[in-house]
């Protein structure tokens, strides 16, 4: 390799594509405002989010599990807001131990055996009911 090819594969690409072997540099500042934004996207936001959402999937348990309108189409649709909301609650606990840290020690010790398994099962039922309706 000659000098001049050696010196620009450290930068972008002449065609304006990206070279995966220049890392970025943050600054101090940069990471401020990235912690910032991380605490108020997915600390914040999320948190607001999945309280709506639970709030959601609870009104419409109640409403299309009545007797009248209970039919297996929406059970079904029951059994997916139980799942949703499992995943939701999963979330907002890794949100908390995460982003607000408030981890407890029984949180620490149950994520690896509970917590995250029980957070990936109800992600997978999320999933799959729609493909079951």
């Amino acid at each position: 390799m000659n000098e001049s090819s050696s010196s620009s594969s450290s930068s972008p690409t002449s065609d304006g594509g990206f070279d995966p072997s220049v890392c970025p540099v943050y600054t101090t500042g940069d990471e401020a405002l990235l912690s910032g934004v991380s605490f108020w996207v997915e600390g914040v936001l999320q948190c607001a989010t999945a309280a709506f959402g639970v709030a959601g999937n609870a009104v419409a348990s109640v409403i299309i599990s009545r007797r009248e309108m209970r039919n297996s189409f929406n059970l079904l649709l029951v059994s997916l807001a139980c799942f949703d909301s499992t995943y939701l609650v999963g979330s907002v606990l890794e949100s908390i131990r995460k982003e607000f840290g408030a981890a407890s020690r029984w949180h620490i010790a149950l994520f690896p055996h509970f917590l995250y398994p029980f957070n990936q099962v109800s992600e997978v039922g999320e999933e799959m009911r729609p493909i079951q309706i």
